[in-house]
């Protein structure tokens, strides 16, 4: 099996990590949207404003918890697809809080990948590969597939991460 590793580069330090990817529901046509990197939530999330652009259905509610206290939200099954191809379908809840993206991709997402994050002088550098805990390989997926500009530190060339991968660090 090959699998997919991907890098970004951030000039500076990075307060946050946002990527462009695609979401549906299963089966569907991907929407392009913005997705930040969410080590601190448990589940992904996508907006009211995504649910409503795929014309989704509520599959039911939940309780989540945040920062600012608890509150019941609608659960969406939708297809995550990341830069680098893979793709899972996943209850997503939705969000009706500004998040300054589309997506957040939590811990449900990140922990099936391989996952790290770097930061010194020359900037931030995000990397991720599917399949977890495999090194059989790389495959560079162009940054065009998903046309959506991302952060305005981004230098929009992902690049092919070497072997050996990093494993998850979190």
């Amino acid at each position: 099996m090959i699998s997919n590793a991907i890098t970004y580069r951030f000039n500076g330090p990075a307060r946050k990590i946002t990527t462009p990817m695609g979401v549906s529901m299963p089966n569907g046509n991907p929407l392009e949207v913005v997705a930040i990197w969410d080590t601190g939530a448990t589940n992904s999330v996508i907006t009211l404003d995504v649910a409503k652009r795929l014309n989704l259905c509520s599959e039911g509610s939940t309780v989540i918890n945040g920062v600012t206290g608890s509150q019941v939200v609608d659960s969406y099954l939708v297809t995550f697809i990341l830069p680098n191809g893979f793709s899972k379908d996943i209850f997503a809840t939705s969000c009706t809080a500004a998040i300054g993206c589309d997506v957040l991709i939590g811990m449900d997402i990140i922990s099936m990948v391989d996952f790290a994050i770097t930061s010194g002088q020359q900037g931030t550098t995000f990397s991720f590969k599917t399949p977890h805990g495999k090194d059989s390989g790389s495959k560079t997926i162009a940054y065009n597939q998903l046309k959506t500009q991302t952060n305005s530190h981004f230098t929009k060339k992902p690049t092919t991460h070497p072997t050996p991968y990093l494993r998850n660090i979190f």
